[in-house]
């Protein structure tokens, strides 16, 4: 079933030229990836919040297939143009032009830019501190059960917010109670380690099963700990500030994380 841009309200759908490229697709061994498609059945509706480019919009289509829907939900306007194309090439995927948030209304964002001045593709609420220039953008902003009480509720939700998702999970208390899985990426660099492992356990509460995603498998999160598997691995240019570069991560680094209701499914250690 495809959405009509009049049924969530306050949402603002991307008109933009239809003549542009479709969205680079990653690479089909990426590990998060993998894990993600596991979790999705042929049906579900999935919610993608943080849609980036629709990497995980893209899997999340064809995973679900003709029965299933998926809507993805993007506030960075640099990404417009390519959600709009793959929203036209999917028939079971709506993009929606928004940020998803506590409550309705809108939010100022900062995305930072490089020494290069390239806009990175990360954008936060906060202010974009290390930076020495970044660009403010206004959007529209919904928490997702107003937008579930629309469209309907999901089955499986991917969250990737970078450092919002305390606010996303304020405005998602019924979603949570009704979907399936959620993938959802926790960061420390964004928050700090103190904030990140409280929402990590503020999840472990609202679900009954964690993992954290390791080479395409999932681990119980019990042995997780931010320092170790996360800031111990980092170095400048994996950091928020003017020295940040687009470099891999360390093999290690762990920043994504599944959370179950009922017996677990898909790949697990």
């Amino acid at each position: 079933m495809r959405v009509s841009r009049s049924r969530v309200r306050g949402a603002v759908w991307a008109r933009v030229p239809q003549s542009v490229s479709a969205p680079r697709r990653l690479r089909a061994n990426d590990s998060t990836l993998s894990v993600f498609r596991s979790l999705i059945e042929p049906g579900d509706r999935v919610f993608d919040v943080g849609a980036n480019r629709g990497d995980f919009a893209y899997v999340a289509s064809t995973a679900a297939g003709p029965t299933g829907s998926v809507i993805a939900f993007e506030p960075n306007s640099q990404y417009y143009a390519q959600l709009h194309r793959l929203s036209q090439s999917q028939s079971n995927l709506d993009f929606v032009a928004s940020a998803v948030s506590s409550e309705t209304g809108v939010l100022e964002l900062s995305i930072p830019v490089d020494a290069d001045g390239t806009r990175l593709g990360w954008l936060s609420t906060a202010e974009a501190s290390g930076y020495t220039s970044t660009v403010r953008q206004y959007c529209a902003a919904m928490p997702l059960d107003d937008a579930a009480a629309t469209i309907g509720s999901p089955d499986v939700v991917k969250i990737d917010v970078e450092g919002h998702e305390n606010a996303v999970i304020d405005g998602a208390a019924e979603v949570f109670r009704r979907c399936r899985c959620a993938l959802i990426e926790i960061e420390a660099r964004h928050v700090g380690a103190e904030q990140a492992a409280a929402t990590l356990d503020r999840l472990r509460g609202q679900f009954d099963h964690a993992f954290y995603i390791r080479n395409g498998r999932r681990v119980p999160v019990d042995d997780f700990d931010f320092q170790t598997h996360q800031l111990d691995l980092l170095n400048s240019s994996n950091m928020p500030g003017d020295d940040f570069r687009t470099q891999p991560l360390h093999a290690d680094y762990v920043s994504d994380f599944v959370f179950m209701t009922g017996a677990p499914t898909g790949t697990e250690s």
